[in-house]
């Protein structure tokens, strides 16, 4: 892919550098509220961006939902994983009848 063709279809933003500006300027537009959504994670913003932008109130709690039950998740991965493991070694081994 042609890195002038990248740069005609997406914009980059450096989320650091966005922190910075919205700290200082606060939020004044959706685009803000979806650049602080991304960027900024202390209770203090999510409730600016929820007061400004109501609609975002249940993507919060989605990604609230998921920190919650991030240790079932991470068990459930792990438990996947070890049978991945289990099928891959017995998936490799030949018959002994020979």
């Amino acid at each position: 892919m042609r890195r002038d063709l990248l740069l005609e279809e997406y914009f980059f933003i450096p989320l650091d550098i966005m922190r910075e500006i919205l700290q200082n300027k606060g939020i004044r537009s959706k685009r803000d509220a979806w650049l602080a959504f991304l960027a900024l994670d202390e209770p203090e913003w999510v409730e600016k961006v929820i007061r400004a932008y109501p609609e975002f109130r249940p993507m919060y709690g989605e990604v609230y939902e998921m920190c919650r039950n991030l240790e079932r998740v991470m068990e459930m991965y792990s438990k996947e994983l070890q049978l991945q493991k289990l099928q891959s070694q017995f998936g490799q081994e030949k018959p002994k009848s020979e």
